[in-house]
This record gives structure tokens, sequence and C-alpha cells, in this order.
């Protein structure tokens, strides 16, 4: 592989206050919640138990929540501004649940 540097992730890591500020970025710009914890090197099972853990988790969740949301409108936006909107609904149930 050459030069390429992968990740290290680890499944016992927390996030730091920069891990989530860096989490709720990448789910903003529409990234999947997975794709999200990898880039901040945090592994997805360890971020699901991480969203169970009492207020913080309450907290960490809504926050998910709240920039899922944010990308599914701005998706949402970008998509109904070409007016087409049988590739917004393609897109959206693609790409949300």
């Amino acid at each position: 592989m050459g030069n390429i540097k992968m990740a290290t992730i680890n499944p016992k890591t927390n996030l730091s206050k920069a891990g989530i500020e860096k989490l709720m970025e990448c789910l903003r710009d529409g990234m999947s919640l997975q794709g999200s914890a990898n880039a901040c090197r945090i592994s997805y099972d360890r971020l699901l138990i991480l969203m169970k853990e009492g207020k913080k988790g309450e907290a960490l969740t809504m926050g998910i929540e709240t920039a899922q949301a944010e990308a599914e409108q701005r998706l949402c936006q970008r998509i109904m501004e070409t007016g087409n909107a049988r590739d917004c609904l393609a897109m959206l149930t693609a790409r949300f649940d």
C-alpha cells in the first residue's frame, strides 16, 4: 500500500471535546454515523455505547440527531432547488431511513 496511513480506530476510546465537534461537523456534512465515528478515530460500536451512558450519552444522542436533521434539511433544500422531486425522494430514501 505504499505511503498510505490508515487511521487507528480504538474500540475503547472516549470522545474528546474536539472529537465531538468533528463528529457533529461530519454529520452536518451528511456523512453516516459510522463514517463520522471512523473519521473521529472511534469505533462505531464504541460510539453506540457512549450514546447510552447517562446524561452525557443523552446529550451526545441529542447532538447527533440535531446534526443529522440539519444535514437532511440542507440536502432537501439543495435537491428541491433543482426542481426534481423524484430525485429528492430517491436521495432521501437512499440516505435516511
